[in-house]
């Protein structure tokens, strides 16, 4: 489980997050002004992901050289809150 909140001068997450790619499953962010890192899709246990309150967030990246909707395999349950700027998850615009 990974939480983080209000880090507003926070820019981005590190990819080093994602080197418990096979254990994290739980991924909460509150209120931080962050891109998602680049293999965000490899977080394969992953089970659920949280975001609320990221106004600057403009995508969840999709696997680069893979169709829309692919990684992700765990994630049973998503939401995202109050992040106006959000266009584009996992490949799928909104």
């Amino acid at each position: 489980h990974f939480s983080m909140a209000y880090c507003s001068s926070l820019t981005n997450i590190a990819s080093n997050l994602l080197g418990c790619a096979n254990s994290l499953k739980i991924l909460e962010i509150e209120h931080c002004n962050s891109d998602m890192p680049q293999r965000l899709h490899t977080l394969q246990s992953l089970e659920r992901l949280t975001i609320y309150g990221c106004g600057s967030l403009r995508s969840i990246p999709a696997p680069e050289g893979q169709g829309q909707g692919q990684g992700l395999t765990s994630l049973g349950n998503c939401e995202f809150a109050s992040c106006y700027g959000l266009t584009n998850i996992l490949g799928e615009a909104l």
